[in-house]
């Protein structure tokens, strides 16, 4: 978790197709019914091996399930052939990413190619595409300079973030000076993240952000209350295309009613961190901490 290099922001392109169909498939994955909404959606494929719909929802059942090879299948398919479409480019490069991080340094090194062409391809695209951007920003301050790292690369994707959306702006802004001089130092740009934040409408709010700002609020023990309101709007709307575990959601929710003083909520919230995983050190020694309070 601590060393996730790519954001996967999955999105859902609805075409043309049969509403009742949709509609019933888009229930079943609200609802977390996923292999209701899997069969559902291979009879589609069966009857019609092109159908876009489809073959993206699949794509994103199974990055919400880890299967890597089996998302990036179906999305190298939806660029094939939908070349033109943006969404499709990211998301097939961030299934390519997240499979790079599922694997060795050493056999990462033949996706970065890939990776990097087809996140700027969803860029080219669509000019206003945020999270390819994002995702872009963290993949070349990662990257070693002799793998195609660039510091000046990965600025000049966040600056382009200012006049489109200033929450991903700040949050950009900030990983590159965390990545390069620390937490504390970036302090100032994740404080403007969550002041901007508290500025949009509903309609423009991703739950990402909810666990991006959440986090920040908890890490860098700011904004307790707003960063804890954004923790449970996280949890209440996740779903299939989230990325970030609901164990890592209730860890900083604990953490920040910690400091706000709610020993008893804090418990409450890490002992459900603790059950969603097993093995769970950071929060067995979180829930340590909070027991001595």
């Amino acid at each position: 978790m601590k060393n996730t290099l790519l954001i996967f922001m999955l999105f859902l392109g609805l075409g043309s197709y049969s509403q009742s169909s949709i509609s019933e498939i888009q229930s079943a994955m609200d609802q977390g019914k996923l292999g209701a909404a899997k069969k559902l959606l291979h009879q589609r494929v069966s009857e019609n091996p092109n159908d876009a719909v489809a073959l993206a929802y699949l794509g994103d059942i199974a990055g919400f399930e880890k299967d890597w090879d089996t998302s990036i299948a179906f999305y190298k398919n939806l660029v094939q052939m939908h070349p033109d479409i943006a969404d499709y480019s990211f998301k097939y490069g961030a299934a390519l990413g997240m499979k790079a991080l599922s694997v060795s340094k050493i056999q990462s090194v033949i996706y970065i190619s890939d990776i990097k062409k087809y996140l700027e391809k969803a860029v080219e695209l669509n000019p206003k595409h945020v999270e390819a951007r994002r995702v872009l920003v963290e993949l070349y301050i990662k990257l070693p300079g002799i793998l195609g790292g660039s510091i000046d690369k990965a600025q000049g994707y966040a600056d382009e973030l200012e006049d489109l959306n200033k929450v991903d702006y700040f949050l950009a802004q900030a990983f590159i000076v965390k990545e390069d001089k620390g937490l504390a130092e970036a302090e100032g740009f994740f404080k403007k993240a969550l002041e901007a934040h508290q500025q949009l409408t509903s309609q423009k709010k991703r739950n990402i952000l909810n666990y991006e700002l959440g986090k920040a609020a908890s890490d860098l023990e700011v904004y307790p209350q707003y960063g804890l309101k954004l923790l449970n709007e996280y949890i209440d709307n996740f779903g299939y295309n989230d990325i970030y575990s609901l164990e890592w959601a209730y860890f900083n929710k604990a953490k920040l009613q910690a400091l706000l003083m709610n020993k008893s909520e804090a418990i409450i919230s890490i002992d459900k961190a603790l059950t969603l995983r097993d093995n769970f050190k950071e929060a067995e020694l979180e829930k340590k901490r909070i027991q001595q309070l």
